[in-house]
């Protein structure tokens, strides 16, 4: 009996598996889950154990035979047999959740659009499911992957491909402890099973305290980057499925090629799957025509920023190396089915002025970040990478005219830190100030990452250069002002023939300082502040504010009636 059923057992799940990876047999799951039900009631059947459907026959041979040696009921036996009926009913979904499920999404049917044109190509998503093992989770599990797969035909049946099924056993908890930090989840990368997706979208499903909690993350697979993290708490889980579909579309990264770049014209782009993200819309009553499906999630929006990412391959095709271009973003100024013209955003000149090449593709995946603060820290370029605190933090929406006010968001901490807060525009340009002086544009999107670092030239030479700059200044308009004062008195005294009171303020007018050595000490503290850098603009800073310095003293000292007055004080002099 155990033989026979056994081998039928291993018939049933052979022609199943071949049928397709995505479905696993309910009669197995629950043989499985029956087994070790029976091993905690402590039934020893070894035969049992090593099949799950022989060790329900094997129970039901035990009933029997005990039910012959004791002819009268016992309510004992019912009461532990109730209890193991229900411990496999409990626990069928969780056991076969974690132990059974072994997900091969490589052998899907949606290779065949590999071979389609970019912009006709749909996307290729795989979507893990990662359960916490709850059983008001395990028992909905089978009916989230029906309802997701029908709704997202529903949305989009022709701009993406979605293969949903479990997490490989092995990545399963890794992904649900480290959803929220991606960077500590690694391996998944090289798993055969995802070499023919484009994306990956992970669901991690919990109930810590009755409430479903449900979060979505997206990993681009050309590109190598993580999207932002959408959270979402239900109280109903009947709606659980149309919550996650929700969750995919806000999180969704379509991706485009970057095709042409321009200094007057910005960036061409070529989107991903734009073609065929169509819908029917009714002409008449005998016709329809295809028109831009823009409730689909790879629908690319006016709204959307990019981010520029170089994907560097070896002769073979195998990549090698991905480059995301910080702090640099694309906007859209116009857009159609055929392409994209984007307007470039970045901290840096050129960004994309690479050369084309067929190993290096220039790819832009569309950000579309959660309304969340960054934390912004500023480090110097030296190479200790200290904080810098007291820079002052400005910023402005993009389309803004010179005219419109910037909006002031504060100064750096004593780590070199400072929260950006979101915008409705989802772009900042943050701009780094500090005294008199811009350091640096920071194209930012707010809620896109939790932290950003970036470094700034640490200007305290500068700053304290400008402190002596000041003081120059002071000195020469105090002496401007006073050259003034004593040449009026001096043509006072000299119309009131007050010969001795013109003599002591043409001394006192003579012993003010001289353009000579204002221009000396100049050069001794231009000397000095350069020689307490490395930085060359930096140096070239400090120079430019001396030079600037020395233009002054050529106009404004270098413009003295001395040689005036002293004549006619001595025509004074000799004419009594």
């Amino acid at each position: 009996m155990v033989e026979d059923t056994s081998q039928k057992m291993n018939a049933d799940r052979t022609g199943r598996f071949s049928s397709g990876p995505r479905r696993r047999s309910f009669v197995n799951s629950c043989a499985r889950c029956v087994a070790h039900a029976v091993v905690l009631a402590s039934v020893s059947f070894q035969s049992a154990v090593a099949f799950g459907t022989t060790a329900i026959e094997a129970q039901q041979d035990a009933a029997n035979a005990e039910s012959v040696a004791n002819p009268e009921p016992d309510p004992t036996a019912e009461t532990a047999a109730d209890d193991v009926r229900t411990l496999q009913f409990v626990s069928a979904g969780s056991i076969a959740e974690s132990d059974t499920f072994d997900t091969d999404l490589s052998n899907s049917d949606l290779l065949e659009a590999k071979d389609r044109a970019w912009q006709y190509r749909p996307y290729r998503v795989a979507v893990w499911i990662c359960l916490d093992g709850s059983p008001e989770l395990s028992v909905v599990s089978d009916r989230l992957k029906e309802e997701l797969q029908a709704q997202a035909e529903l949305i989009d049946p022709s701009g993406w491909d979605l293969a949903i099924d479990a997490a490989p056993r092995q990545l399963r908890w890794q992904l649900l402890e480290n959803i929220s930090n991606p960077d500590l989840i690694g391996g998944f990368q090289s798993e055969p099973i995802l070499q023919d997706y484009d994306k990956l979208m992970v669901v991690a499903l919990s109930c810590p305290d009755g409430t479903t909690r449900a979060r979505v993350r997206e990993y681009d697979m050309l590109t190598g980057q993580w999207g932002a993290l959408v959270n979402r708490d239900l109280a109903q889980r009947d709606r659980l499925s149309a919550c996650v579909m929700e969750m995919f579309r806000n999180a969704f990264m379509p991706l485009a090629r970057i095709d042409r770049v321009t200094q007057k014209e910005g960036a061409r782009l070529l989107p991903r799957a734009l073609q065929a993200c169509v819908v029917n819309k009714r002409v008449d009553l005998e016709s329809y025509e295809a028109v831009e499906n823009s409730q689909s999630p790879v629908f690319i929006r006016k709204e959307d920023r990019f981010l520029p990412v170089i994907r560097r391959t070896d002769r073979k095709g195998a990549l090698k190396k991905l480059d995301p271009i910080e702090f640099t973003f694309l906007t859209v100024r116009e857009a159609n089915t055929l392409e994209i013209m984007c307007d470039v955003h970045s901290s840096q000149r050129g960004p994309l002025a690479q050369r084309k090449s067929k190993r290096a593709q220039k790819l832009a995946l569309v950000i579309r970040a959660p309304e969340q603060p960054t934390k912004l820290t500023l480090v110097s370029r030296e190479k200790d990478a200290a904080p810098i605190p007291g820079i002052e933090i400005w910023s402005r929406r993009i389309g803004m005219t010179k005219e419109d006010a910037s909006e002031y968001i504060g100064k750096t901490d004593w780590q070199g830190s400072i929260v950006i807060p979101p915008d409705e525009g989802r772009l900042r340009l943050v701009y780094i100030k500090r005294g008199s002086r811009a350091l640096k544009k920071l194209p930012i999107v707010p809620g896109l990452y939790r932290s950003v670092t970036s470094s700034v030239p640490n200007d305290t030479v500068r700053l304290f250069a400008q402190g002596v700059i000041t003081g120059f200044q002071n000195d020469i308009t105090s002496l401007v002002i006073q050259r003034r004062v004593f040449e009026e008195d001096i043509d006072s005294a000299i119309k009131k023939e007050d010969l001795d009171t013109a003599k002591q303020i043409l001394r006192d007018y003579q012993e003010l300082d001289t353009p000579q050595n204002i221009r000396s000490r100049m050069t001794d503290e231009q000397v000095r502040l350069e020689s307490l850098t490395n930085d060359k603009r930096e140096i070239d800073h400090i120079r430019k504010m001396f030079d600037n310095l020395n233009e002054v003293v050529s106009v404004e000292i270098n413009k003295s009636r001395e040689s005036e007055l002293q004549a006619r004080v001595q025509q004074l002099s000799g004419g009594r």
